[in-house]
């Protein structure tokens, strides 16, 4: 059975409302956890995988130093802050899924 997130991912990627930066984002953490997500994939989106994988920060410094940035419009400050929020966990997701990929995958 295929991962209904990654399904959801890839789905909105073909229908433009994410873009490929925002799609490996989500892709790395999931193929991470999951060989059969990763199976799943076809050979093109392993392939950005694994571009996704070689272009991605190493060490803390690098890692501390990236940024996601995006539109957006919010109401408050804090649905704004939540926003910010959820792009930081977003990108220690990334993190320690491209961790996992390159350990694995003998990448480093």
């Amino acid at each position: 059975m295929v991962d209904p997130e990654l399904t959801r991912v890839l789905d909105h990627y073909d229908r433009g409302l994410m873009t490929q930066l925002e799609v490996q984002l989500q892709i790395v953490p999931i193929v991470a956890d999951s060989e059969e997500a990763w199976l799943s994939l076809s050979d093109d989106w392993r392939a950005r995988v694994l571009e996704a994988i070689r272009e991605a920060p190493h060490g803390d410094d690098d890692w501390n130093s990236m940024r996601v940035f995006h539109t957006g419009a919010w109401t408050s400050q804090e649905g704004y802050e939540e926003s910010v929020r959820k792009n930081r966990l977003l990108v220690l997701e990334f993190r320690r899924g491209v961790e996992s990929l390159r350990k694995t995958m003998n990448l480093d």
